[in-house]
């Protein structure tokens, strides 16, 4: 296996969370998160939150609907997805279904603050391990 380390994130409309994985590609923590303020300087500030890793390829939250179909908001991930792509990143997309919910349930459960921030952070790195919980199997 690669020692690359993978990097997620969790696009939303005004934040996006950002998550790493260690060098064997086996676990996923969160990184942090930073806020919208238009491609380019979304860009460059993923590039330089993920310059001490030396990643290149990207998953990205896929916000499907339950259907399976893609919603509105998929629709802007995947836009977003086609300019890292053009700036030099490998972008891969995974079913982020219900990932906010769940990072919202496990930092209540370890007595965490569920605030937005920290959601979209945790939901990043759930969107990760996903990722590469699927990639071992």
């Amino acid at each position: 296996m690669s020692d690359e380390r993978l990097a997620a994130l969790d696009v939303g409309d005004r934040r996006i969370g950002v998550a790493v994985s260690d060098a064997s590609q086996t676990l996923a923590q969160p990184l942090g998160i930073f806020i919208h303020k238009g491609w380019a300087s979304d860009i460059q500030t993923l590039r330089h939150m993920l310059e001490p890793y030396g990643t290149s390829r990207l998953i990205l939250g896929d916000p499907l609907q339950e259907d399976g179909s893609p919603s509105a908001q998929s629709a802007k991930v995947h836009a977003f997805g086609g300019a890292l792509s053009q700036s030099g990143f490998d972008i891969v997309y995974c079913d982020e279904r219900e990932t906010s919910q769940e990072a919202a349930a496990l930092l209540r459960t370890a007595g965490r603050s569920a605030k937005r921030g920290s959601i979209d952070a945790a939901a990043a790195a759930l969107i990760l391990q996903r990722y590469l919980d699927g990639a071992r199997n």
